[in-house]
C-alpha cells in the first residue's frame, strides 16, 4: 500500500511486475476493513516520502499531481492538450523530444510514447483518447462534458473514434506515398463515413461533431484534420485529401480558428517541415 504508489509515481516501477500472486493478494487484502482503516492514501504516501527524493528530480515540484508527458508536434499528444484546453484543465505537461528521449522518461513509460498522463495515485494511462475519456471522468467540474452520457450519443462518439483510427492510417500510408491506391481507397471510404456522420448534426447545429462546440469525437478526429491540411497538397503530389469533404474541411477550418485550438495548434508549415525532415531522415 505505500511502496507501489510512491516507487510508481517516482520511478515507473510496478512492484507486481514479476509478483502477479503477490498482487492477487495484495488486491484482496484491500477490501478488507481493518485494512482500508489503517492505511493511507496513495497521495498521502507519495507526499510523505517526498523528502526522499532529490529536488531536481523531473516530477518533485509536482507530486502528488497529474503529469502530462506529450510533444506538441505529436497529433495524439494533442487530443489530451485539445481536451483540457476545452475543459479549461490546467495540467501540468512535460515536453519529451522523441527524437532525443530523456533517459528517465522510459521509467514512466516503457512503450516510449506519449502522451502518457501520471496521475496522484502514481498509476498511468496511455493512449491519446483513452486519456481524453479519463480526463473528462475525473474533472466533471470543468466544463462542457466531452463524453454525452445517453447511449445514442456514446455510441456516435464511439462511431467517429473508430473511423477516424482508419482515416488517420490511411492518411499516413498516402502521406509516405501518394500513388499508394489502397490508402486511397481507405482514406475515402473513412473520410466518406465521417463525411456523413457529421452531416447528421447528433449534437446540434455547427461546424464540429458536438454541434456548435467540439465534443471527444472532435478531439479524436481534429489533430488529424489539422495535420493533413499541413501535409497536403504539398507531400501528396498536389491531391488535395479534404477537397470532396467540405464539412471535415469546414470542421478543420473552425478548430483551428477556435480558442482551443489557438492555444494548442502550431502553424501548419511548422508540422510540414517537421515531418519532411523526419521523413528524410528514416527514408
Amino acid at each position: 500500500a505505500c511502496f507501489r504508489p510512491v516507487l510508481s509515481y517516482y520511478c515507473g516501477y510496478d512492484i507486481f511486475h514479476k509478483a502477479p500472486r503477490l498482487k492477487k493478494m495484495y488486491v484482496a487484502s484491500m477490501q478488507r476493513a481493518t485494512v482500508k482503516e489503517t492505511v493511507l492514501k496513495p497521495e498521502e504516501y507519495i507526499t510523505g516520502f517526498k523528502n526522499k527524493v532529490p529536488k531536481s528530480h523531473v516530477t518533485w515540484s509536482l507530486a502528488p499531481g497529474y503529469v502530462l508527458f506529450v510533444n506538441k508536434y505529436c497529433p495524439f499528444s494533442d487530443r489530451p492538450r485539445l481536451a483540457c484546453a476545452l475543459k479549461n484543465i490546467d495540467l501540468p505537461m512535460i515536453e519529451i523530444d522523441l527524437k532525443q528521449l530523456p533517459t528517465w522518461f522510459r521509467w514512466f513509460n516503457q512503450r516510449e510514447t506519449v502522451p502518457t498522463l501520471l496521475t496522484p495515485q502514481g498509476t498511468y494511462v496511455h493512449e491519446s483518447q483513452l486519456i481524453v475519456h479519463y480526463l473528462d471522468d475525473v474533472f466533471p467540474e470543468h466544463g462542457p462534458a466531452l463524453l454525452p452520457k445517453d447511449a445514442d450519443g456514446s455510441y456516435h462518439v464511439s462511431l467517429v473514434e473508430s473511423n477516424v483510427n482508419y482515416l488517420m492510417g490511411a492518411m499516413y500510408s498516402l502521406i509516405k506515398d501518394p500513388k499508394n491506391k489502397n490508402a486511397k481507397e481507405e482514406f475515402d471510404w473513412a473520410a466518406g463515413e465521417l463525411e456523413k456522420l457529421l452531416a447528421e448534426h447528433q449534437f446540434g447545429e455547427g461546424p464540429f461533431f458536438g454541434g456548435a462546440t467540439m465534443n471527444a469525437a472532435d478531439v479524436s478526429i481534429m489533430p488529424m484534420l489539422v495535420h493533413l491540411k499541413a501535409y497536403t497538397p504539398d507531400m501528396t503530389e498536389g491531391q488535395d485529401l479534404l477537397a470532396n469533404y467540405k464539412l471535415l474541411a469546414a470542421a478543420a477550418e473552425a478548430g483551428l480558428k477556435s480558442e482551443a485550438g489557438k492555444k494548442v495548434f502550431l502553424p501548419l508549415s511548422e508540422y510540414s517541415s517537421r515531418y519532411k525532415a523526419f521523413l528524410r531522415s528514416s527514408s
